[in-house]
């Protein structure tokens, strides 16, 4: 069932927000080494957050609950999908390596390892930026994990409320 503009209380942020909060997330992993944003965002989760969208304001709700993301939600869409595309690209290189250890030709691992890494950089891009594809406002994470993020600061005028 798909979720219309009635169905959640607040607006979805705009693409220029979500990619707000994206960089502020990124920031503040950098400042920390990755280690306080994470302990962060842990506690972020609970409340459908992460440390960006809670500074910028933002949730992520489930569009299937029509409710905030749970923790377990978040953890999904903030870890598992994205380091499932990791283990897909570290389980590729590995195959490379041992074919390329079988056939004794180094280089070309070496060049399908750096090709794999950048592939990556490119889907976390892709991923950031699909938000401006469309007009639903969602990155491919929130695609998968069934989710899109709401701007709390601005009252959906059109929100009716259902019971439950």
């Amino acid at each position: 069932m798909e979720t219309t503009h009635h169905d959640l209380p607040y607006v979805q942020a705009s693409p220029s927000h979500r990619l707000a909060g994206r960089a502020v997330d990124l920031g503040f992993s950098f400042v920390t080494l990755g280690i306080g944003w994470t302990i962060w965002s842990l506690v972020c989760w609970a409340n459908g957050q992460t440390p960006g969208k809670q500074l910028l304001k933002m949730r992520v709700y489930s569009t299937d609950r029509k409710k905030a993301a749970s923790w377990g939600h978040m953890a999904v869409r903030e870890y598992l999908i994205p380091a499932s595309l990791g283990f897909v690209t570290l389980f590729i290189i590995v195959v490379v390596e041992l074919l390329s250890s079988a056939l004794n030709v180094p280089v070309i691992a070496a060049i399908l390892a750096i090709f794999m890494y950048l592939a990556v950089i490119a889907a976390y891009f892709i991923d950031s930026f699909w938000i401006l594809k469309g007009g639903k406002n969602q990155r491919v994470t929130d695609i998968l994990a069934h989710t899109t993020v709401l701007n709390e600061c601005i009252p959906n005028p059109s929100y009716i409320p259902t019971s439950i």
